[in-house]
């Protein structure tokens, strides 16, 4: 699916670029981005087994808001500046196979971004429900000292 990810910005990308508007879209898809040093960090933490400590909940925490602030907004507010400012533009002036690249490379990242929040969401709750023991706190405290 990652890959399906990457191939659609790209293609999209491709496209957008050679329009006058075409900026505009790319810098919002970039601000998305914003939250990939938390889903990093998140990968970095996992590997080196710090999987059931503080660090990696307060992580997870602010991968969620991330998401939250800088990918899901994307999801609507892309769809609305085109209808806005730039609907005739996009889909008058484009061809049909750069219409079907556009739009699959938006579908995919947005489907995509609305999975892993989804899957996001139900890790932060399952942080949020579990009450450490006195053993766990402890073991973690001395894993940060």
């Amino acid at each position: 699916m990652t890959i399906v990810h990457h191939v659609g910005a790209a293609l999209a990308a491709y496209v957008i670029t050679a329009y006058e508007s075409g900026p505009v879209y790319m810098l919002v898809f970039g601000l998305t981005e914003a939250s990939t040093p938390f889903v990093n960090l998140r990968v970095f933490l996992h590997d080196l087994g710090y999987k059931n400590s503080l660090m990696y909940s307060l992580n997870g925490i602010a991968m969620w808001f991330g998401f939250l602030i800088f990918r899901i907004p994307t999801i609507f507010y892309i769809p609305y500046i085109i209808w806005t400012y730039n609907f005739e533009v996009i889909f008058f002036q484009v061809t049909g196979l750069m219409l079907f690249i556009v739009l699959f490379g938006y579908t995919s990242i947005s489907t995509l971004n609305i999975w892993w929040f989804y899957l996001i969401t139900k890790g932060l709750l399952k942080v949020l429900r579990h009450k450490p023991t006195t053993a766990q706190t402890e073991e973690e405290l001395k894993k940060v000292q």
